[in-house]
């Protein structure tokens, strides 16, 4: 039988590089009241303002309760609002309040620093390589959720 070392695996290396970096932006984002998953469904409204809550859950690869969970706790703290969608009585649209832009603006250069203490000292050329890589790593996505 082959020998596993588990320090040796891509995929728990991966995970855990996963798990930091998540807890790295929850440490950033809690002085603005925000989690990581908050910062997904801002970042995802701000690509596509206006979008059902099925949309962006599609868009953001999550499960519906969870990302109406999301909405929920951003319209009470008053970063997005919902309005009836026209096209179906029995669903609505999410749209980013002004204040959830403004939100957004001001976390982007948190979560901009945060990735150039991460990522800053690796060289470009490398950076390149993971971009592929991740574009790889989203193909293998894709085809277990398949499974």
């Amino acid at each position: 039988m082959p020998k596993y070392l588990l320090f040796d695996s891509f995929a728990f290396n991966l995970a855990r590089a996963a798990t930091a970096a998540t807890n790295a932006m929850a440490r950033r984002l809690a002085p603005y009241d925000i989690t990581p998953v908050q910062w997904g469904v801002l970042a995802g409204l701000k690509d596509k303002d206006g979008v059902t809550p099925t949309d962006l859950m599609v868009e953001l690869e999550r499960d519906l309760p969870s990302t109406l969970r999301v909405i929920w706790k951003l319209e009470k703290k008053g970063f997005v609002r919902r309005e009836s969608n026209p096209s179906d009585r029995r669903s609505y649209i999410v749209h980013l309040t002004q204040e959830g832009r403004e939100l957004w603006e001001r976390l982007v250069p948190v979560v901009l620093q945060l990735n150039h203490e991460a990522y800053g000292h690796l060289d470009p050329e490398y950076l390149a390589q993971i971009k592929k890589t991740t574009q790889e790593l989203r193909v293998i996505y894709d085809a277990m959720l398949q499974e």
